[in-house]
């Protein structure tokens, strides 16, 4: 299968994920499950069935189907807890070398990052990993769900977003998430928990360990989302990496 994207850049079936970490022993699967291997159990329990106007149960609905095949459970690789307290953030777990905690609202800056006009009960909870991900060839873009299939009542939300992997440059694979203080202002996390989901529509994508660099400081993200986003005289998008 070919797919074309929007910048006229073309990638097939040989494409896979290349992962690099700090640590020998800190791998993408510690972070990535397919959701097709860790269905809820609510799902696997269920058969088919017809009800007698005709409809049928979720078992057999295409949505469902179609996201539990071609995506992937983000899962917390460690146990960790979160307290919100007088608008900080307090963060611990049992394995900083594996995740730690940041925040566009809440940890060393006079102001909020989302702005004064931000709810400010919710709280961004930077999930921060050591590992760092790039396409192998083109661009994959990843689609960032709640996973309330796995976690309907999961306090700490993800925030819906893209994750774009592209050939020629490595990010750090963090996870924005949010917590809304006016709710709860502790949390704790399990590990193996289902942090979020990673949806393509073109299926999930093999794993490989290479020497990839991490990402080049200093680096400017707004200029890249920027000019990620800016969009040419032929109304295609430009991407400042080539794609």
């Amino acid at each position: 299968m070919v797919r074309r994207i929007d910048t006229g850049y073309y990638f097939n079936d040989s494409m896979f994920i290349e992962h690099n970490s700090n640590s020998p022993d800190i791998n993408l699967e510690d972070y990535l499950v397919p959701t097709k291997e860790l269905l809820p159990e609510w799902y696997k329990s269920l058969k088919p069935k017809q009800y007698s106007n005709g409809v049928s149960n979720v078992k057999s609905c295409p949505s469902f189907m179609e996201l539990f095949h071609n995506s992937y459970c983000y899962i917390s690789p460690v146990s960790f807890a979160i307290k919100v307290e007088d608008d900080n953030l307090f963060f611990k777990s049992d394995n900083e070398e594996y995740l730690t905690v940041n925040s566009h609202t809440s940890v060393g800056y006079d102001d909020s990052q989302m702005g004064p006009l931000w709810y400010s009960h919710m709280h961004n909870v930077k999930i921060e990993v050591n590992m760092y991900v790039k396409s192998s060839t083109g661009r994959c873009d990843m689609v960032i769900l709640p996973p309330d299939y796995h976690n309907p009542k999961l306090e700490l939300r993800a925030a819906p977003g893209i994750i774009s992997l592209i050939d020629n440059f490595a990010i750090q694979f963090n996870l924005n998430m949010f917590l809304d203080s006016s709710k709860t202002t502790n949390v704790f996390i399990k590990k193996g928990d289902v942090l979020a989901y990673l949806y393509d529509s073109d299926g999930v994508l093999p794993f490989k360990r290479t020497d990839i660099l991490p990402p080049p400081r200093p680096w400017s993200t707004g200029a890249y989302i920027k000019s990620m986003n800016a969009v040419s005289g032929s109304g295609n998008r430009e991407c400042p990496m080539g794609h």
